[in-house]
């Protein structure tokens, strides 16, 4: 049931499956990998994909790992916050986290960089080790929530 919901016939009469990929292909039939769809993040009417977020913080040489989210936002619908592990934790400060916002500004487009670091000492895991972003969001959804702060649906 859950892949015949996934499952679109399309005008040429092929029949794809949905996955939420973004990929291309090749001559050969061969599909590569490009990101996410449905991880975007809407903010002040961009696009901006967390994962290219992310591989700019993998490049700064204090980031372990990373996860970056919309966060709601009143004005904007939603700013982009960024999950930081560091090599070192000792170095956490306000410094730093505003030395990765400006490592992001150097190599990102303006509404693509964080608004926010926060530095955390792990980040949540699904059962086959990769970064949980979902449980992220609705982290800092329920304390938006809480703190009345948030705009969203």
């Amino acid at each position: 049931d859950v892949y015949k919901r996934q499952l679109k016939k399309h005008d040429d009469g092929k029949i794809w499956l949905h996955t939420g990929d973004i990929a291309t292909m090749d001559e050969d039939g061969f599909f590569y990998f490009k990101l996410r769809l449905k991880r975007m993040i809407k903010s002040s009417g961009f696009n901006v994909y967390p994962a290219q977020v992310e591989d700019v913080l993998y490049k700064h040489p204090d980031v372990l790992e990373a996860c970056v989210i919309g966060v709601s936002d009143e004005k904007q619908g939603q700013i982009v916050k960024a999950f930081v592990v560091l090599k070192d934790s000792n170095k956490e400060s306000q410094a730093l986290a505003k030395d990765l916002i400006n490592f992001c500004h150097d190599n990102l487009l303006k509404w693509s960089c964080p608004r926010e670091i926060e530095f955390s000492k792990e980040l949540p895991k699904t059962l086959v080790g990769k970064i949980n972003f979902k449980q992220l969001e609705e982290q800092e959804k329920a304390k938006l929530k809480s703190a009345g702060k948030y705009y969203g649906k």
